[in-house]
């Protein structure tokens, strides 16, 4: 039987059973498990539910006029990118695949194989459905509502659905006049940073990077544009560290991942500076810069984690093509899920899952579920911000994620972090003794510890360098 500890406030109180208990409706019944769960008083259960109703009740209020101020910033979005997408964006894909198609000299090369596959799946990809809010979908003939749309469509100011209740689905967070990096200003810190970095290579014969030295990529690409030229092949860097930075009422509240890599850290290496990671801790904040045609074929990010990128620079829409299965039953998703390990990158899915393009604008951060399977397409020079962050309440689907990439290393572009047999044995040990502050219910403890096994047995069995030996 849980209980809660004596000296808690109101407030981490109430967060933590309302997060744990998660019925479908606030009954009688509902209630009477709560307090049997919890071992509370009939005070504290009025107390409770004095502070749900009053939550529930400013909720609705800030609802309401979140909703109205959405409504009038996205009306007409769907319709607004629908054209953008089939009146020319597509078109001009098409015209891009179709020349490397029709180039004998690329035949045999890893170019040629993902214009193949981008050309199939640009035949099925549909145009992504969004919810801007139940007042939107109220007065819109075209919107759909939540549990219908393909992703959520929000303001980094009104983004009250993440902020109040942590719901993981595709979204996209739109700033009001943001400010943005531009791409030169980014080479220019490129080039004082100095050293090599890691570029993809389109025209070898499978998928590859190759070490690079900075000053000859800057200098290519500064080449190409004076010319006024697309670089051929693309440059797409992937691997490049980046500054943490804050999405307002999003990622500031998903810091359990850093949480446990501070607490490893610490363990390891002990309280003072010393030596960090150089892996995972790098990569909570990464950036992206990928030139005109650059492409990625289907994978899923590695580390289980909560992944959001921002499109910041001064150039156009950048397609960003997902597959949702959030509609479909559990086995139906395992299902996807199990086909996309059978063929790997350059799968064509299938219904009932959907693949569809969300086109993201200078500005937009998208935010993506763990597991989410993700295509993209560059059509203009573009700079990303990113990170990756854990959910307290969501380590089931992180660490399921996480052992889903383990067993099908085809299904993602990243390796192991060197923290992964840490990270499990860490959240292991607190699942161990409160599973509900985790979000997790008693049924799915089981196939959580299957999937931490599959993790340890991979981490272990890549013979991760790690720092000194801990204490178990």
């Amino acid at each position: 039987m849980a209980r809660l500890e004596t000296g808690k406030d109101d407030e981490e109180r109430f967060r933590r059973v309302i997060t744990a208990a998660k019925p479908k409706i606030w009954n009688k019944q509902a209630w009477e498990e709560v307090a049997a769960t919890w071992n509370l008083s009939k005070e504290e259960l009025s107390s409770l539910q004095i502070q749900k109703k009053r939550h529930d009740n400013l909720q609705r209020q800030q609802k309401k006029r979140h909703e109205e101020a959405m409504h009038d910033m996205f009306k007409g979005e769907q319709k607004r990118v629908a054209e953008i997408w089939n009146r020319g964006a597509r078109q001009d894909l098409k015209s891009h695949l179709e020349s490397i198609q029709n180039n004998d000299g690329l035949n045999n090369t890893w170019m040629r194989e993902l214009a193949d596959f981008f050309s199939e799946i640009l035949e099925k990809v549909q145009v992504a459905r969004n919810w801007h809010g139940k007042y939107g979908a109220k007065r819109e003939n075209d919107a759909v509502n939540e549990d219908k749309a393909d992703y959520f469509l929000l303001t980094e100011a009104h983004n009250f659905y993440l902020k109040t209740t942590g719901r993981l689905k595709l979204t996209v967070v739109r700033q009001e006049d943001p400010e943005l990096q531009s791409v030169g200003r980014f080479m220019d810190k490129l080039r004082r940073a100095g050293g090599e970095v890691s570029v993809q290579a389109y025209h070898e014969k499978t998928a590859t990077t190759v070490s690079r030295p900075v000053q000859d990529v800057i200098q290519q690409w500064k080449t190409a544009k004076a010319d006024d030229e697309v670089l051929d092949p693309p440059l797409n860097m992937l691997d490049l560290a980046a500054q943490k930075f804050s999405i307002k009422g999003v990622n500031e509240r998903m810091t359990f991942l850093e949480e446990l890599l501070f607490d490893i850290r610490n363990k390891i290496h002990g309280v003072g500076k010393g030596k960090i990671f150089g892996d995972m801790d790098v990569s909570t904040f990464f950036r992206i810069f990928a030139t005109q045609w650059s492409k990625s074929p289907w994978h899923m990010d590695a580390c289980g984690a909560i992944t959001h990128v921002r499109l910041e620079g001064d150039g156009g829409n950048k397609p960003w093509i997902c597959v949702i299965i959030d509609h479909l039953s559990p086995a139906e998703q395992q299902k996807v899920w199990d086909d996309f390990a059978s063929e790997g990158p350059y799968w064509i899915p299938q219904e009932p899952a959907k693949a569809v393009v969300i086109l993201l604008q200078p500005g937009d951060t998208l935010i993506m579920p763990p597991g989410t399977i993700h295509a993209v397409l560059t059509m203009s020079d573009s700079l990303m911000n990113g990170g990756m962050c854990w959910m307290q309440t969501n380590v089931f689907d992180h660490m399921k994620a996480r052992a889903y990439t383990c067993e099908n290393s085809d299904c993602t572009n990243e390796n192991m972090p060197i923290q992964s047999e840490d990270i499990v044995l860490e959240v292991n040990g607190r699942v161990d003794q409160d599973f509900a502050a985790y979000g997790l219910q008693e049924h799915q403890i089981n196939e959580f510890e299957k999937f931490c096994e599959i993790v340890l047995q991979s981490a272990r069995a890549a013979k991760m360098p790690r720092g000194k030996k801990r204490k178990r």
